[in-house]
């Protein structure tokens, strides 16, 4: 969250920084994207198609990645920054 001084100088909360906001949307898209996949790979399994299941898995294993490097670029700058 983002601080502002009021008339009596004390702060305020307004919600997240501009740089957290995108970072949770960052976070949020790849979470989203790794739910789709998820869904994508259980329907090959269930209609047997093993070799898209397998590229399907490979691609979630990536996303992954990138959901859990998103994840920690949030937190840090949640730790750096207080908000």
């Amino acid at each position: 969250m983002s601080a502002r001084a009021s008339a009596n100088g004390s702060t305020e909360r307004l919600g997240p920084c501009l740089k957290q906001q995108e970072l949770i949307l960052e976070a949020q898209s790849c979470l989203v994207q790794l739910s789709e996949l998820m869904r994508a790979a259980a329907a090959a399994l269930e209609n047997r198609h093993e070799n898209l299941a397998h590229e399907i898995d490979l691609q979630i294993e990536l996303k992954f990645g990138e959901k859990e490097r998103a994840m920690g670029k949030l937190q840090q700058h949640r730790e750096e920054h207080g908000c």
